[in-house]
């Protein structure tokens, strides 16, 4: 679950470092700081800058059981406002809020650019975060490529700036078939991937020692068992309590380090 804390604008990164050295490590997954791209013309060049997505909060991953004890620690931090509660109790952001924010960002919690058309009087978006209609588009300043969105989060709406670049005007048959050329382009792209991946899981063997790369038992050694290249979910056993254990888990959590010894 994530929660809100609201700190100081303008200190955001420094207020993680803060809370990061405070709070023991076993009370959450992470504390993170979501960000946006946006688009600034120098020298005649559009460059990338990264800012701050929401100005004055930092996002907590814990639970409801630590989550007391995360905010008892951050007291000793001057910085740190408060955290986002409902009534008596600290409340983390809804379900459906904490969906399209981890699809609207990327692996570094950034929200990158979004492309669209103009078609009429609305704004088609065809690539890019935005894409996934979680946030409303109240304002696209072309000449500067930037939207000003608002998506639901804290309970309210909420305003946030990012980048998207309109490449021009299109008819709606114009944009049909570009749309339509984009879907056989990713049809195309993921039955390669698919096939990669079945290439890659068939060289894997029966005893091959694997390090798991991420999640509950990130770190730790076993043997590779088998995969199931439909479900994409690989079986291992992993020494847990004195005694050898099978577990499952997704492919992109698991790599083969060596062959069967």
């Amino acid at each position: 679950m994530w929660y809100v804390m609201q700190v100081q604008t303008g200190n955001e990164g420094m207020i993680i470092k803060l809370c990061e050295q405070v709070i023991n490590t076993e009370k959450y997954e992470r504390i993170f700081l979501p960000k946006c791209v946006t688009l600034k013309k120098r020298c005649g060049e559009w460059k990338e800058l990264i800012q701050t997505l929401f100005p004055g909060y930092i996002f907590i991953d814990t639970d409801e059981n630590r989550i007391t004890d995360i905010i008892r620690a951050c007291y000793a931090i001057p910085e740190v406002t408060k955290v986002l509660r409902s009534a008596e109790n600290f409340t983390p952001i809804h379900e459906l809020e904490q969906t399209y924010l981890r699809e609207m960002m990327d692996d570094e919690d950034i929200v990158r650019p979004s492309v669209g058309y103009q078609v009429g009087e609305r704004i088609e978006i065809l690539s890019g975060p935005l894409r996934y209609g979680h946030a409303k588009i109240c304002y696209v300043d072309r000449h500067k490529r930037v939207a000003e969105i608002e998506v639901e989060l804290f309970g309210r709406y909420t305003k946030a700036k990012v980048a998207l670049e309109v490449i021009g005007k299109t008819t709606e048959e114009n944009l049909r078939e570009e749309k339509l050329k984009q879907e056989q382009q990713r049809d195309i792209t993921k039955q390669q991937e698919q096939q990669q991946f079945q290439k890659t899981m068939e060289s894997w063997k029966a005893g091959d020692t694997v390090r798991i790369t991420s999640g509950t038992f990130e770190g730790m050694e076993g043997t590779f068992v088998s995969v199931d290249i439909k479900r994409q979910e690989v079986k291992a056993k992993i020494r847990l309590f004195e005694r050898e254990t099978e577990v499952v888990l997704g492919v992109g959590e698991v790599v083969v380090v060596g062959g069967w010894k």
